[in-house]
């Protein structure tokens, strides 16, 4: 045995028998040698027996190779899992139907003020209220995700360990056991106060934006490329008598504009595609409901996308 077992010392052989004596069996893993002196890990069943006086060490052994190869690979799979666990940028978690925390990262507890994923889980002991700002925003949350397994982008308000109340997006999915009962919803999340607020200031400048081109005595409007009218506010009715939805239907190169001013109308709008610029203080006339003509003081500028065009 001992040729075979290297970890397997001769002077711990009484040792191993009183052991193995009081004990009955005993099953520990070691490592075997083979005849070209190639080593590998295996399992020793081993059983004490007595046979005519004499005391026998029954054992079986097993190769192991190929699970300490599983082990090991599941190790570095959990590591990688922790890495990215422990690291990622977003809030990372997982709780119960009950409503406790099973676990969180570091970026998650940071995100609600907790010192510690340890803090935040020892704390919070009910999600809906502790965590919510809103507890009929976790009976949404755990609707849908009941419905639909899984659920992306669910927006709601968060609270901190000091009671302010933050934004958040959550995609989650709900994990169930072999019966289909549910074990717990894992999740990420991620703080979008900046967003909100700035959505929100986007759509305070549209409203004092809409406000001002709804009450402006002056004509404001929006012409395509093609020279067709996309936009006009409410002052056109008192200044050429149509209505904002008439202005749509027409042609502000053709149909509203004095024929001896049209040249300078496409003129004007040759220039403002080519070069992506306005004009200003540019003076025609255009048609009125009744048949006349207005003279009109004309400034305008282009609006571009993204990649420049009009």
């Amino acid at each position: 045995i001992f040729d075979i077992d290297p970890d397997f010392p001769i002077e711990g052989w009484e040792q191993h028998k009183n052991e193995l004596k009081s004990c009955g069996k005993m099953t520990f893993e070691g490592r075997h040698r083979t005849k070209d002196g190639r080593l590998f890990p295996v399992e020793v069943n081993t059983n004490y027996v007595e046979y005519k006086g004499r005391f026998l060490a029954v054992a079986f052994d097993r190769d192991v190779a190929e699970r300490k190869k599983a082990e090991e690979a599941l190790r570095a799979s959990e590591a990688k899992y922790r890495s990215i666990f422990d690291n990622a940028i977003e809030g990372i978690h997982q709780s119960t139907p009950e409503g406790r925390f099973i676990s969180v990262n570091p970026a998650m507890a940071r995100m609600c003020g907790y010192e510690s994923p340890e803090d935040m889980i020892a704390n919070v002991t009910d999600i809906s209220t502790q965590y919510y700002a809103n507890p009929l925003d976790r009976e949404r949350f755990k609707k849908h995700v009941h419905e639909r397994g899984s659920i992306d982008a669910i927006e709601y308000q968060a609270r901190r360990k000091d009671g302010s109340v933050f934004w958040v997006s959550t995609n989650s999915r709900m994990v169930r056991d072999d019966q289909s009962q549910t074990l717990y919803y894992e999740g990420r999340s991620y703080d979008i106060t900046d967003r909100k607020k700035t959505e929100e200031a986007l759509r305070a400048s549209e409203e004092r934006f809409k406000s001002i081109v709804s009450t402006s005595q002056e004509w404001i409007w929006a012409i395509d490329a093609a020279g067709s009218h996309t936009f006009s506010n409410p002052a056109v009715e008192n200044i050429l008598g149509y209505r904002p939805d008439e202005i749509i239907e027409f042609s502000a190169s053709t149909q509203l504009i004095f024929e001896e001013d049209i040249p300078k109308m496409r003129e004007l709008m040759a220039r403002s595609i080519e070069q992506k610029t306005g004009w200003s203080n540019v003076i025609i006339r255009w048609k009125h409901r009744d048949g006349t003509y207005r003279w009109l003081e004309s400034n305008a500028v282009p609006i571009l996308d993204d990649t420049g065009d009009r």
